[in-house]
């Protein structure tokens, strides 16, 4: 069974964190960082650096220690969980400035 997101960090508008569990429970964290900076230009106007980080943990629990297998090596993400990962973290970042960029245009 998965588990859904369990939020770790909530500090707005800075940081928010959350760890969320596969089917074979590897558990991966994300963060999004929030920093305030200056969209360069003619007009340099303020803007917001979004930071967008994951990683891949180990099985909650290992449970490949109990079935004889090295923890160390069940624990490593495969190429395919890390293009994954950094596939959907691309479509994450860019839906959201789809709707920064929305809003920006809207004001």
């Amino acid at each position: 069974p998965t588990s859904g997101p369990n939020v770790t960090v909530c500090d707005p508008p800075r940081l928010f964190a959350w760890s969320s569990e596969d089917l074979h429970g590897r558990v991966t964290h994300s963060r999004f960082r929030l920093e305030p900076t200056v969209v360069e230009g003619p007009r340099p106007q303020p803007g917001t650096l979004l930071v967008y980080s994951a990683a891949i943990g180990p099985e909650h629990g290992h449970p490949a220690a109990r079935t004889g297998r090295q923890p160390a090596e069940e624990s490593r993400p495969t190429a395919e969980q890390q293009r994954d990962l950094r596939d959907s973290m691309m479509r994450t970042l860019r839906s959201i400035r789809e709707v920064a960029e929305r809003s920006r245009v809207a004001q």
